[in-house]
């Protein structure tokens, strides 16, 4: 009897391995899907653009090498980091009329959305605790952040959340699935957890809201969206220094002098 329970429970194991899960979450978006493709496109297209200017800025001058801008940069990064774990593959499935996903790849996916979702949460901490010491307490904010400190910081701000999402990725891993349908257009622990054959997880699964889909799409990528977009505004185009600095630069590669022909 015990053989064949572990003969059956390394069938499960494997056939989830190998069978791909399914993404519904674009069933009803085939009127308007190049629209949307579009759309989605500019969206990266301005994400990138506006993270990979802050960061630049910041990293080619040595000015902004202090705590407050290591962690706007760190947090711009981070941006970057996040949505490369979503848009790559949601464009492809727009362009697609099978949305499928390997349960490696479903593991991945959710483990950079969740590492990016928490490491953003640590990094906007850490800028909230170095603004509190600059204002509140100045004439120990250089004894306290110091550089040693500012690089112990940011790493703990990026280990302990990939630390505690390997742990939840590597329990989730081990599961058996009994089912394949993901209900979403992309993958995070608590939808892999919901595929279980666990009878307690089973037995708690609640149903979803009754929205529109597209109201539902929207929810699922507003957190990758607006902060990558507004994180650099209000963190990074806000402060002078970091402007002045691009206005700089743009106004060097647009205001070169040139050369009058003598005849």
């Amino acid at each position: 009897m015990s053989s064949n329970s572990c003969f059956y429970n390394n069938i499960l194991m494997d056939k989830s391995v190998i069978t791909p899960l399914t993404l519904s979450g674009l069933n009803e978006t085939a009127n308007y899907r190049i629209l949307l493709f579009a759309s989605t496109l500019l969206c990266y297209g301005v994400i990138w653009l506006v993270n990979v200017t802050i960061i630049v800025a910041i990293v080619v001058d040595k000015r902004l090498h202090e705590p407050m801008y290591i962690f706007i940069c760190n947090l711009c990064i981070n941006g970057l980091y996040g949505t490369a774990g979503f848009f790559p593959k949601f464009l492809k499935d727009l362009l697609s009329t099978s949305h499928v996903i390997s349960f490696a790849g479903c593991l991945m996916q959710s483990f950079v959305l969740s590492t990016s979702a928490c490491a953003e949460f640590s990094i906007l901490v850490l800028i909230a605790c170095d603004r509190y010491m600059a204002i509140c307490r100045p004439l120990v904010y250089h004894s306290v952040m110091t550089r040693q400190r500012v690089c112990v910081f940011v790493f703990g701000a990026w280990f302990f959340p990939f630390y505690v999402v390997v742990m939840v990725t590597i329990s989730t891993s081990t599961s058996k699935l009994c089912s394949y349908h993901i209900p979403k257009i992309y993958c995070n622990n608590w939808l892999i957890g919901k595929l279980r054959c666990s009878d307690s997880v089973a037995g708690t699964r609640l149903e979803a809201m009754e929205l529109p889909q597209a109201a539902k799409n929207f929810i699922a990528m507003e957190f990758l969206i607006i902060p990558p977009v507004l994180n650099p505004l209000m963190y990074g185009f806000k402060l002078t220094r970091i402007r002045n600095k691009i206005k700089n630069v743009m106004c060097r590669k647009s205001c070169k002098p040139r050369l009058q022909p003598l005849f």
